[in-house]
């Protein structure tokens, strides 16, 4: 009984994961160039790119929201309890996807500051390599 169980619980668990997959679109993270190496344009554009990958890692935070919300409505009216996988699912993207924004937001801050090393006399490069203003005291 308890294996039947088990083996309908991860049945339904992978059902929710195809059905996630075509309600919302995964984002795609920048590729990040060498900063020393890069040459401004690619600096420009991979900044232009990680601000598009934010704000569509956003919308797709925001998906898996509706999306949930939307299993939620589903099982309330169906009066049924929601399966704990479909929950869990969601949060470990949404985990996932921030996980990701911060580590592209590392990778394209890194790559600013070794752009701004090897060209320190580059337009705007003053203030990524001045160190950062003490935070004022209370």
């Amino acid at each position: 009984m308890r294996t039947s169980f088990f083996l309908a619980a991860a049945l339904v668990s992978l059902m929710a994961t195809p059905a996630l997959a075509q309600e919302c679109s995964d984002p795609i993270a920048p590729a990040v160039p060498e900063g020393r190496t890069a040459t401004m344009q690619q600096i420009t554009s991979t900044t232009q790119d990680f601000k598009r990958f934010q704000k569509d890692a956003d919308d797709y935070a925001d998906c898996l929201t509706a999306y949930l919300r939307g299993q939620q409505v589903k099982a309330a009216h169906d009066k049924k309890d929601l399966d704990p996988s479909i929950s869990a699912n969601v949060d470990a993207k949404q985990d996932e996807i921030q996980r990701e924004k911060v580590k592209v937001g590392q990778e394209v801050n890194a790559a600013v500051h070794g752009f701004c090393e090897a060209h320190p006399t580059t337009a705007g490069c003053d203030k990524v390599l001045s160190p950062p203003a003490p935070a004022p005291q209370q």
